[in-house]
């Protein structure tokens, strides 16, 4: 069988790669629906190029996605509570969080822990004023005095390589 340029057959599912997403079909010409990556050999993942930021790519359901250049994450044009990742979109409404395997409906809630990384790092991005994040807020300044406020040692500088070997050649030796 010839076969279509740009199509896997892998563990009996025909799959194909799209500026970044994969799509899976159980026929060679489709219809074709977003996939996650995993059950595909490693080798195979990596063997393809990864979208420039910015890139989109239509889906065969019509919804546009935008590469936010981490990963496999991508957002959702005209939805921006919604972000796509490896296969699932995803949604945070009042700090609850919510998946599917189609963009506008089907969305079930999904505790904190079953959702990946990069989703949760994209609703705390520095550069969003909607959210607060705990990484952005300053700690309140320290008084500077020889001891922190709160009893504890100030930390001690660290020293380069040969200042530490210096330093340990100068320490006297006890005599026994």
């Amino acid at each position: 069988m010839a076969g279509l340029k740009g199509v896997f057959l892998f563990d009996a599912m025909f799959y194909r790669y799209d500026t970044g997403v994969w799509l899976a079909s159980s026929k060679e010409e489709g219809p074709w629906t977003p996939t996650s990556s995993k059950p595909l050999p490693q080798v195979l993942r990596r063997a393809l190029p990864v979208p420039e930021v910015g890139e989109k790519v239509t889906l065969p359901t019509g919804e546009t996605l935008v590469f936010e250049g981490e990963g496999n994450l991508f957002a959702v044009e005209g939805r921006d509570a919604t972000v796509y990742y490896d296969g699932a979109f995803w949604e945070r409404r009042e700090n609850k969080w919510f998946t599917s395997s189609k963009s506008s409906s089907g969305f079930t809630e999904v505790a904190m822990q079953k959702v990946p990384g990069a989703v949760r790092t994209k609703y705390h991005k520095p550069n969003d004023p909607k959210v607060k994040s705990a990484s952005i807020a300053k700690e309140p300044a320290r008084p500077a005095s020889k001891k922190k406020a709160d009893g504890a040692k100030p930390a001690r500088a660290a020293k380069t390589a040969p200042e530490a070997k210096e330093a340990r050649k100068a320490k006297p030796t006890a005599d026994k």
